[in-house]
């Protein structure tokens, strides 16, 4: 029998939660609560959809995971991203596109497109 945990998206922010034995929601797979049966698998699950009706998360379903001492670790890779959260810096995402906003209106009030462009050619090879 495979061991299951119950994973949705936040509605707030789509943050990836995961279920935990106190019903609630967290965004750390270690919180997780593990189910060990079909039984306990429907019961959490079930539990779990009724934050769907509470508009807290969208979409709850179960997932396997394995257990390493006290890890907790998705089996199939894309969940293990998702466990994992992005794979790219929000930040830096962040950072650039603010950057590129200072550097167009810098280059609109300065009327010379050509430096602006070779300015944002420059930002985007950091």
């Amino acid at each position: 029998m495979s061991m299951q945990i119950v994973t949705a998206n936040r509605l707030t922010d789509g943050i990836v939660v995961y279920f935990t034995s106190q019903d609630t929601w967290e965004h750390r797979v270690s919180s997780a609560h593990v189910s060990h049966d079909d039984e306990s698998q429907q019961s959490t699950l079930t539990r779990a959809l009724a934050s769907v009706a509470n508009n807290v998360v969208l979409d709850p379903y179960l997932i396997d995971v394995t257990i390493e001492g006290t890890t907790i670790t998705p089996v199939r890779l894309g969940e293990r991203i998702r466990a994992n959260g992005p794979s790219f810096s929000t930040l830096k995402i962040i950072e650039t596109e603010k950057s590129h906003s200072r550097l167009a209106h810098i280059g609109t009030l300065s009327g010379r497109k050509s430096d602006n462009d070779a300015q944002l050619a420059l930002l985007n090879a950091i």
